[in-house]
């Protein structure tokens, strides 16, 4: 919903990561930045991600990155080896603070492994927005499976090809 920017002028952040992440050209270097972003909000309730694939690829990104992130977060700064304008990394470093405390927190849980991870680093999560039918059901299996166990998969809404057809009111 908030995909057009007109729609939350004047409302601020609404995300976790500051807008000009999403000015990232390069998929990857985007999807490390929100992960620092999401990681270091200890209180995050809920995750939006438009396809359970996009979700569980983020997750297993964080499985396999997690020493670097754990260190950008205790550092306050972002993996210089990423494909980031000079303009856009100083805007997000001006978000980012060293916070060792967190680091160790999640340098801890990630070492007991990532089974349960998203209710063990984000005890308030209570949701996960994204697609869950079709081709994208076998990522909400192997989400509920290792990652994210009873948290609530909600997918909001039913899409097919050609567009969005219904609003899921009923979860």
């Amino acid at each position: 919903m908030s995909a057009n920017p007109l729609w939350t002028k004047g409302m601020g952040e609404i995300y976790t990561v500051p807008s000009v992440t999403f000015q990232i050209e390069d998929s990857s270097a985007s999807g490390y930045v929100q992960l620092i972003f999401a990681l270091r909000y200890r209180d995050l309730g809920a995750i939006e991600g438009t396809f359970a694939s996009i979700v569980y690829f983020s997750f297993k990104r964080m499985e396999a990155d997690w020493r670097s992130l754990v260190e950008n977060i205790r550092n306050g700064t972002i993996r210089q080896d990423l494909n980031i304008s000079d303009d856009i990394r100083e805007i997000l470093l001006a978000h980012l603070k060293p916070d060792q405390a967190r680091a160790d927190f999640l340098e801890e849980q990630f070492e007991e492994g990532f089974d349960n991870i998203a209710a063990r680093i984000w005890p308030e999560m209570k949701l996960i927005n994204c697609i869950t039918t079709g081709p994208f059901e076998i990522y909400a299996k192997h989400l509920r499976e290792k990652y994210t166990k009873d948290i609530l998969l909600y997918s909001a809404s039913v899409v097919a090809t050609e567009g969005f057809m219904a609003l899921n009111m009923w979860p």
